[in-house]
């Protein structure tokens, strides 16, 4: 993780250390978040906007191909730790270093997005992938980065995407106790909000499938009203 530090080093002065965000298994949405200007992501800083999403390889005098392998064929929610770090080190190298540099320099506050409908297969049935992974960069780089003495709070926001399977709520016990047992042991308080005003704002049209059964309970309700509320309070 090394490899990149003087890069890094260089710029970390020009990151803004408040709003920041971090994030796990959300790519597409988190670029909504960024874009209405909620919080400051890694994609929006000086060493993270000019390589979101590019790929590159340590051995270009080798006449050999990237050896990118299946991660860079999947969309960037598909990809998987075991896929991409094995494949393409270089890549994985500098992101590891810029995501460490971005959560430990945080003050105060910090926000994390975490998928909380996110499913897979495996032996023909349809498994769940709990918000919280160990082996993301959110839990191999970032959350362990984290101390005391500039983060008081980490607040968890578990997306869930309307007219989806819930893998986890701030109530369960699936995955998210990991994150708490580990900020309890830094002395970092722990938060967890469910699909907040701003981020059922953001949603398209086209993420509102299956709305008649989604209306029809009172969590649903009560998150549109919710919505509705807080735009008004913006006017």
């Amino acid at each position: 993780m090394s490899d990149y530090k003087e890069v890094t080093d260089f710029v970390k002065d020009a990151i803004p250390t408040k709003k920041r965000l971090l994030w796990s298994q959300l790519y597409s949405f988190v670029a909504k978040v960024s874009e209405a200007g909620y919080f400051f992501t890694i994609s929006d800083s000086l060493i993270g906007y000019p390589l979101d999403n590019t790929y590159w390889c340590s051995k270009n005098s080798s006449g050999q191909p990237c050896p990118c392998g299946e991660c860079i064929k999947q969309s960037y929610e598909e990809r998987t730790y075991e896929n991409c770090k094995h494949n393409n080190p270089a890549t994985s190298s500098f992101w590891e270093q810029a995501s460490y540099l971005f959560a430990s320099t945080a003050e105060e506050q910090l926000t994390v997005m975490l998928n909380s409908t996110s499913w897979g297969m495996k032996n023909g049935k349809k498994i769940p992938f709990y918000p919280y992974f160990n082996k993301t960069t959110f839990g191999r780089v970032e959350l362990p980065s984290l101390t005391k003495d500039k983060i008081k709070t980490l607040e968890v926001v578990l997306v869930a995407k309307p007219g989806q399977a819930v893998t986890e709520t701030c109530k369960g016990d699936k995955s998210l106790y990991q994150i708490k047992d580990l900020l309890k042991q830094k002395g970092i308080e722990y938060k967890c909000v469910e699909n907040p005003p701003y981020v059922m704002s953001l949603f398209s049209d086209d993420d509102r499938i299956n709305k008649a059964s989604y209306l029809s309970t009172g969590r649903g309700i009560l998150q549109i009203i919710s919505v509705l509320f807080a735009m008004r309070q913006m006017y």
